[in-house]
């Protein structure tokens, strides 16, 4: 009989050899080969293990090959890029819900680094240093194996507070099919 950690485990390891056998092809000589081996890439990296090839593909990003880390950025890319559902913009950092884990700690963190980035030293509108918060913190997130799902039903939730923060102040919501009257 076999036991389910044990099959788990074993197709997991299969899974990093293939992915392993496709990175190693993204700089073969045959251009065919190569764009074979990005696609496949492509379709592994949004699966519920792609953070496991992420970190692979950072290892190639950073090779001293040009194609293979011209691709590998692009699918580093492809897998750090969540967006929400039905919002134009990622939600402000501070729409943690109040029962986040390390809630506060984790606001001060991203907006600290979001403000190292940004050249805070006049106001801009909507805050964007909190928005790019939350783009550090959804990296951070699925870099440390957060499932995309989870990782997505936590920017809805983090949109739904704050669509109710902006009607309560009378601000309009950022919603995809919202489109002001010019």
């Amino acid at each position: 009989m076999f036991e389910f950690p044990l099959l788990a485990g074993s197709v997991l390891l299969s899974t990093q050899i293939e992915s392993g056998f496709w990175i190693s092809r993204l700089n073969h000589e045959e251009f065919r080969v190569r764009q074979q081996a990005h696609d496949q890439l492509a379709a592994r990296i949004l699966e519920s293990d792609g953070y496991l090839l992420a970190l692979q593909l950072e290892h190639v990003a950073l090779s001293s090959c040009p194609e293979a880390a011209r691709r590998a950025r692009l699918l580093l890319a492809q897998f750090y890029w969540l967006e929400p559902t039905s919002y134009l913009v990622m939600p402000w950092i501070d729409m943690l819900p109040e029962d986040w884990p390390e809630r506060k700690a984790v606001i001060e963190t991203y907006l600290g680094r979001a403000r190292q980035l940004l050249d805070t030293s006049y106001y801009r509108a909507d805050w964007p240093d909190y928005r790019l918060a939350t783009t550090l913190y959804v990296s951070d997130l699925l870099r440390q194996g957060m499932p995309r799902l989870m990782v997505q039903r936590l920017l809805d939730a983090m949109v739904e507070r704050e669509i109710a923060y902006r009607q309560s102040r009378g601000m309009p919501p950022l919603v995809k099919d919202y489109c002001p009257a010019p």
